[in-house]
């Protein structure tokens, strides 16, 4: 019993090690800087269009970060 104990210690330690230093980091962590895209409807269901009818939908885009968006290129899907 003891020699088991005494080969399992080392990884052990280690793991506590690993766990009382993580929240370290994470505490004094900044937000990372620059532009970031938030966008709460990803996709809209137009449901059912006849052909030839004009359809329109406005996607909310914000920035949320400290740095300006530029949006270069968009792409139906």
């Amino acid at each position: 019993m003891r020699r088991g104990l005494r080969t399992c210690m080392p990884f052990l330690c280690l793991v506590g090690a690993i766990l009382l230093l993580l929240p370290c980091g994470a505490i004094g962590a900044e937000q990372p800087k620059g532009p970031r895209i938030v966008i709460k409807e990803l996709e809209y269901d137009f449901k059912e269009v006849k052909e030839g009818d004009l359809i329109d939908h406005a996607f909310q885009v914000l920035n949320q970060g400290d740095q300006v968006l530029e949006i270069r290129e968009v792409r139906p899907g």
